[in-house]
């Protein structure tokens, strides 16, 4: 496992480290039962804690949308494997508001650019 160093993550998040971020980081049980939010995601060079909300302030709208993308797509195919109704139920309302979200940001995004249009 690479260790993730104090100057390995200012490069890569762009701030101190502070709490245990370090720790969690280079956590040995990352990925297992309790520690769910522990190590480091390599794909986008970025801490699992922060792979979310965080990674918002990180990557450009592009990457950002893939990674919803895949995120609702996740989701979509581990409700397929829950047994349990209400459970499966959320997890296809939690893909829907990914959708919901793209579809309201892609209005807002084309009224935007229609203003800018008229505005020349």
């Amino acid at each position: 496992m690479t260790e993730i160093t104090r100057e390995y993550f200012i490069k890569a998040v762009g701030r101190e480290p502070v709490n245990d971020d370090l720790e969690r980081c280079n956590c040995p049980d990352a990925g297992n039962s309790k520690h769910k939010m522990c190590g480091w995601n390599w794909h986008y060079d970025a801490p699992v804690f922060m792979v979310g909300v965080g990674l918002m302030k990180k990557l450009d709208a592009v990457d950002l949308c893939g990674y919803m993308e895949d995120l609702r797509n996740t989701i979509r195919q581990g409700a397929e494997n829950v047994r349990n109704d209400a459970a499966k139920e959320a997890l296809y309302t939690i893909a829907d508001a990914i959708d919901m979200c793209f579809d309201a940001n892609w209005e807002r995004e084309k009224l935007n650019a229609d203003e800018h249009q008229e505005l020349r």
